[in-house]
């Protein structure tokens, strides 16, 4: 192994002189060669003779050789020649090429290189493709190759973008362009393209003249049809914005943060009657407003300026002297730092607005009026009369006066509406109720300061005396019975008759503070006494009840109004309402239903019709069948009333009663086609209690039936209609119910 030879280039990658290497050990001078797989090589080619080649990399000094080993002849005296070569520019050459390579074929971009073409006549051939492109266009690399790359190009793409590519090939330079392609299918796609001309690797410019060159053009191509899509939107948006902005009947103004105009649309400067748009820049806005909207303005730029948007409503003239009414919007415009950079202004003329509230202002006090009188009579309504007792009690309260309070009742009216029809009853009660006025007016002037009569329920009056001693109150209450005295009714097939059906009211009387302490409680005590001189009996039980219910919830006695106010067109409901309280109560004792499940009971017995409210007069009052609309209409009024219930979170629980209440216990009702047990107890109750009370009373659309009739029918309809078990604990209860009311 010693050496024999070393030429200069050798020296050189061994770092060392020549004659420093000749004749030495070639394991001792390269010690960390030993047990390397170059030394099993070497010995290899000495064993066995024959030449050996490899690469190997010295990592101390970072170079790659190329090592090729023949066997030396005896007659040359045995060994090894050794020939090596530095590659480590190959090598890494040829690495870089590797990762290169496995960019492009991997790379989400397309790529394309064309064919070697002479730069003086460029030809392009498309020479490779990577797998990008195929996704991309749908070709393949065989499909593509040897192909002029203009295929791709369509009937759409554009002729001046296909003039730029062309120059730009011809003068070998490189560029970047977007250019609609299509591909395999025909769809269209937008692409980017980066194109750089590249030298061809066989040739170079010192070794071939001009003409001889030979290059490839690299394009790595990349969609943006989604991008170029996200673009077109947001233009087409600017421009719908510039158009709305150019034709809005508002005056939109930009401003800087110190009040002076930057911009305004054409048709805003119409609305303010200011000057052409082009000479208003520059000025303050503010220099055209005057008094509060001035004011107003002024506060609004300041907040705007901190970063604040105000809203506000002003009155202010034009440039022309016209007076308007504004509204305005003042917002800031913020800047990539957050902060206000200038102010967006937006003013609406409202005169309009304005006037038509100011209309409907005046219209909604005509029917603030309206709402506190009773149709029928002209009379207050119940309401409106205890809003205004309340208010007298207090100031008899703070005076130190006795209030007085009368109820009047018409006895056995329901017998007047049976026999001779709604339209015969509400002629008795405008009878009635010109006479409580004429008996009003009459009372003594200087007695008294203030009379206010009332129809407070279907056939029901109040009158309270303010101040009043018992004596005034008892000698009104007198008076109204001699007038009633003096009248009668007198049948429209009687009229050629002397025959009068006299007419009767019984009247209650209760005096504040002596007789109670609150309005409401005196109104009760006066019901109660009228409804004892009428029945002769005890107090008329569901009247108790509600009375109760309005002491202890505002919120029923706003409900109640209401199903006043639908009894004002619709007589039936207040005593059917007081029918199906009385029937629901009994069916609840006979299912022993606790206290508190029969109180949530009784709120929903009384309420369960409050949603008719909504439902137009002309159909409540419909006497014959239905059309599908009013069927609809009607259906509606349970879940209204559900929901309006709901409203006064006291009352809530007696909501899904209310809901629910035509439900059929085989599921075919309405609304939500419940079935059997699902439908709450409380609404079944109610269910067979509103059946009942609707099948004997007289309706518009058919006479009333007997009650063995109507319970005949609860009965054959149980098990299909109504629960079978609420049928039978109704049925059972009925006689002891009707005697016990």
């Amino acid at each position: 192994w010693t050496i024999r030879y070393v030429n200069a280039e050798a020296a050189r990658l061994a770092c060392a002189p020549v004659n420093s290497l000749v004749g030495r050990n070639h394991w001792q001078i390269w010690p960390f060669l030993k047990g390397t797989r170059i030394e099993e090589e070497y010995r290899r080619a000495v064993r066995e003779e024959s030449p050996i080649h490899l690469k190997y990399y010295f990592g101390d000094s970072k170079l790659w050789l190329d090592i090729r080993a023949f066997p030396r002849t005896a007659a040359e005296g045995g060994g090894l020649h050794i020939v090596f070569r530095d590659v480590s520019r190959e090598v890494f050459d040829q690495e870089r090429l590797r990762l290169l390579e496995g960019v492009v074929v991997h790379a989400n971009d397309s790529v394309l290189i064309t064919e070697a073409c002479p730069i003086d006549a460029p030809k392009l051939r498309v020479l490779y493709v990577n797998e990008a492109f195929t996704r991309m266009t749908g070709y393949t690399a065989q499909e593509v190759a040897g192909v002029v790359p203009s295929f791709l190009e369509g009937s759409d793409t554009d002729s001046d973008t296909r003039e730029f590519i062309r120059l730009k090939l011809r003068s070998w330079e490189a560029f970047r362009v977007e250019v609609l392609h299509y591909c395999k299918d025909g769809t269209p796609f937008w692409v980017e393209i980066n194109a750089h001309p590249i030298l061809s690797p066989s040739l170079s410019l010192e070794s071939c003249s001009v003409g001889k060159l030979q290059m490839h053009w690299v394009a790595v191509q990349r969609e943006v049809t989604e991008r170029r899509e996200r673009e077109e939107q947001l233009r087409r948006s600017e421009e719908c914005l510039q158009r709305l902005v150019a034709t809005s009947p508002d005056c939109i103004k930009s401003l800087d943060l110190n009040g002076i105009i930057l911009s305004i649309n054409e048709s805003g400067d119409c609305a303010m009657e200011m000057e052409p748009c082009e000479s208003l820049a520059g000025r303050q806005w503010v220099d055209y407003l005057s008094g509060e909207m001035r004011t107003r303005t002024d506060h609004a730029l300041d907040a705007a300026r901190h970063g604040a948007t105000t809203r506000f409503q002003g009155f202010c003239a034009t440039s022309k002297g016209t007076p308007k009414y504004w509204d305005a919007v003042v917002a800031p415009l913020l800047g990539p730092d957050g902060l206000p950079e200038q102010i967006l202004a937006i003013v609406r003329d409202i005169t309009h607005i304005k006037a038509l509230e100011a209309e409907q202002n005046r219209l909604l006090a005509e029917a603030n009026e309206r709402a506190q009188r009773d149709p029928l009579t002209g009379l207050y309504n119940h309401r409106s009369f205890h809003e205004m007792l309340e208010q007298v009690a207090g100031r008899a309260a703070r005076t130190d006066e006795s209030l007085a309070v009368i109820v009047l009742d018409v006895n056995n009216f329901k017998s007047f509406n049976d026999a001779f029809g709604h339209l015969e009853g509400d002629k008795i009660l405008r009878q009635l109720s010109e006479a409580i006025k004429l008996s009003c007016a009459a009372v003594p002037p200087g007695t008294i300061r203030e009379c206010v009569a009332a129809r407070v329920g279907g056939d029901e009056f109040a009158v309270f005396l303010f101040p009043a001693t018992r004596a005034i109150a008892d000698a009104l209450a007198k008076s109204l019975m001699v007038a009633l005295d003096g009248m009668g009714y007198v049948p429209p097939d009687k009229a050629d008759c002397d025959i009068s059906i006299p007419l009767e009211m019984s009247a209650g009387i209760a005096m504040l503070p002596e007789d109670a302490e609150t309005a409401a409680h005196a109104f009760l005590l006066a019901d109660e006494q009228a409804l004892r001189n009428k029945a002769g009996t005890g107090v008329y039980k569901s009247d108790t009840v509600r009375r109760q219910f309005r002491e202890e919830s505002a919120g029923f006695a706003v409900l109640d109004d209401l199903v006043t106010a639908i009894d004002d067109k619709d007589r039936y409901q207040r005593k059917h309402s007081d029918d199906v309280y009385w029937y629901s109560l009994r069916i609840a004792e006979a299912l022993s239903m606790p206290e508190a499940e029969r109180r949530t009971l009784a709120v929903a017995a009384f309420l369960h019709g409050i949603g008719k409210v909504g439902v137009p007069d002309r159909i409540l009052r419909h006497p014959g069948v239905f059309t599908g609309e009013e069927l609809r209409a009607v259906r509606r009024h349970p879940a209204m009333g559900a929901a309006m219930i709901r409203g006064v979170p006291s009352l809530a629980g007696a909501a899904p009663a209310v809901h629910y209440h035509h439900e059929r216990w085989d599921g075919t009702g309405f609304s939500s086609g419940l079935t059997g047990n699902s439908i709450p107890l409380a609404a079944r109750i109610i269910a067979v209690a509103d059946a009942f009370s609707s099948l004997t009373t007289d309706r518009p659309f058919r006479k009333r039936v007997s009650a063995a009739l109507a319970l005949g029918i609860l009965s054959s309809e149980a098990g299909s209609r109504w629960d079978p078990e609420i049928v039978d604990a109704f049925s059972g209860n009925f006689r002891r119910a009707n005697e016990g009311r």
